[in-house]
């Protein structure tokens, strides 16, 4: 019964072009699944801003009670990163939140209205 497919729908002319997409042994299909499934997984969790957010930080901040850097420049770089890896922006009230939850406290100077984060700093 299944030993000769041919149709003209679908364009399927017989049973040895299906098996040519699944070579390998059973164990290895089974781990090329399981990868491709993990893979599958870790890009649906970043599609989250706040877990975008998270993967940045812990890849690109470095927390230093004697460090400061521009609110502008730590948005910057987070949006940059955002763009070379697909994924969405976390709004900045957001990460404002984050960061002082995380310890870094705001500073705006008094005359040049520029707010710093103090306590954090982006690597490069």
């Amino acid at each position: 019964m299944w030993g000769n497919l041919q149709s003209d729908r679908s364009g399927i002319s017989s049973d040895a072009s299906l098996r040519g997409c699944y070579r390998g042994t059973p164990r290895s299909q089974g781990a090329w699944a399981l990868r491709k499934l993990a893979e599958a997984q870790t890009r649906a969790a970043l599609q989250n801003p706040a877990t975008a957010w998270e993967a940045f930080a812990s890849d690109r901040l470095e927390w230093d009670a004697q460090a400061a850097v521009p609110v502008d420049l730590l948005l910057l770089a987070y949006m940059r990163w955002c763009g070379a890896h697909g994924e969405p922006v976390l709004a900045e009230a957001n990460v404002l939140v984050w960061l002082t939850a995380h310890g870094a406290t705001g500073r705006t100077g008094p005359l040049s209205h520029v707010t710093d984060v103090l306590g954090v700093r982006v690597m490069d």
